[in-house]
Parts: C-alpha cells; sequence; structure tokens
C-alpha cells in the first residue's frame, strides 16, 4: 500500500447513483484540496499553510475551499486524519484476526519513514498556539482505533467487558508520545516499532479472547 500523503484519498462510502453526480464531484474536488493540504504539510510547518497557498496547490478558489473543507483549522485536522484513517485501514480490513493492530503499526511506522517531513510538520502543531488541531485529529484517532475494537468485540477476538474507549485512548497516548518523542529526538524506527508493539501488546493481552 502507498501511504504517500499527497495522494487523494477518495471516499468509498458514496454512492454515485444514490448520491448524484453533483455529490460525487464535491467528493472528488474534496478529496483533491485534503491532498493539496497534505502536501504542503510535507514542505511547510503549519503556520505556513495558509488559505491561499491552499488554493494555489488545489487549484479551487478561496471560497470554494470554505464550501468544501471549511476553516484553514478544520480543513488542516480533517486531511491528517483523513491520512491516519487511511494507514489504519488494514488494521481494521484484518479485525478478526488478535493481532491486527500490528498492522497499523506497521503501517505508521513505514509512512514516518517514507514522509519524515509530514510527520514532523503535523506533530509540530502540538508545540503550536494552534494546538487544538493537534487534539482534535488525535480525538479522531482514538475514534478510528475504538471502532477497530468495537468491531474485535464483536468477532469474538476481544472480551465483552473490555472498556474499548478507555483501551482506545491509552493506546493512542502511548503512539502520539513516542511520535512526539521520535520528532524531538529521532531514534531509530526499527526501536519506534518495537516500542508501539510492546505497548500495545501489553494494553492487549488481558483483553483478548485466548482460543481454548
Amino acid at each position: 500500500m502507498s501511504f504517500d500523503p499527497s495522494c487523494p484519498i477518495f471516499d468509498a462510502s458514496v454512492d454515485p447513483v444514490s448520491g448524484g453526480r453533483n455529490r460525487e464531484l464535491q467528493g472528488i474536488r474534496r478529496a483533491e484540496i485534503l491532498a493539496a493540504i497534505r502536501r504542503l504539510l510535507v514542505r511547510f510547518e503549519y503556520d505556513d499553510v495558509t488559505v491561499r497557498r491552499i488554493a494555489e496547490a488545489s487549484g479551487y478558489s478561496v471560497q470554494t475551499l470554505y464550501n468544501l473543507v471549511g476553516p484553514r483549522d478544520q480543513a488542516v485536522s480533517d486531511a491528517i486524519s483523513q491520512y491516519l484513517s487511511m494507514v489504519g485501514q488494514s488494521a481494521i480490513d484484518r479485525a478478526g484476526d488478535p493481532f491486527a493492530l500490528m498492522t497499523f503499526v506497521d503501517g505508521l511506522v513505514e509512512s514516518m519513514g517514507a514522509y519524515p517531513k509530514f510527520t514532523h510538520h503535523t506533530c509540530q502543531i502540538f508545540f503550536s498556539k494552534n494546538r487544538a488541531v493537534f487534539y482534535d485529529f488525535r480525538d479522531r484517532q482514538i475514534a478510528d482505533i475504538a471502532r477497530l475494537l468495537t468491531e474485535q468485540r464483536r468477532r469474538g477476538v476481544v472480551k465483552a467487558d473490555c472498556d474499548i474507549g478507555t483501551t482506545a485512548e491509552q493506546m493512542t497516548f502511548i503512539a502520539t508520545g513516542l511520535v512526539l518523542q521520535w520528532v524531538e529526538r529521532p531514534f531509530p524506527l526499527e526501536t519506534m516499532r518495537l516500542k508501539l508493539a510492546d505497548g500495545f501488546e501489553k494494553l492487549l493481552s488481558h483483553h483478548l479472547v485466548r482460543p481454548h
């Protein structure tokens, strides 16, 4: 799977028949704008990803940006969240596997290695006055992991009494802390992979249904 943040990510849930051609075109334009934002985040820090730059990079007018993706902070959060959801999709596709989250770990580490500037610039938002943007896309990542755990509980992989919200939150905090540390004080990505895997495994170990 390609983890290139500059590639548009199209919403497969939009049905062009029931949604209509106009809705489909809006979805395509929105995907292109969000991809342009990520492309800018590969090159620039958050403060330099201005509305005018987004308009130039995407080829759409400022008014179209507001109509399709809203204010800049919301649009940037949506662009990053969409990318992180795409990275984690392979884990959701393997929800029947007790170790599906390791697929997310592999994807996250691979994307960090391939596009380190994108990771640096998104994480640096945490240290800026726009920290609320960071918290917004982090909260959405918690929701993505909760969705996976919920599906695993439905399939009998995770125990029925697992506190999905708390477990997803703890996993995201582990990942966030390690990635922020890597941005500030770089260490080998293989160490990142091992630390993430170890942290996730310890959190999940007593929640998994063991085969008899």
